[in-house]
């Protein structure tokens, strides 16, 4: 079976969000061994879905 490159869709501007950003905590250790969370934010580029099976189950639940 010939495999199917998707590469051009996925990368499609008009498929893709750009605007994508992932909001993380860096955790750093001082001399006292007190810590201290530091936000970070790292923009990213990505094709968003929706899970049909997690929507089904909150649905269920009455969420």
């Amino acid at each position: 079976m010939p495999l199917l490159d998707v590469s051009d869709v996925l990368f499609d501007p008009d498929f893709m969000d750009t605007s994508l950003v992932c909001h993380r905590q860096v955790q750093t250790v001082d001399a006292d061994n007190f810590t201290k969370n530091t936000p970070q934010d790292i923009p990213f580029s990505g094709v968003v879905t929706v899970d049909r099976s997690l929507e089904a189950r909150r649905m269920e639940a009455g969420q």
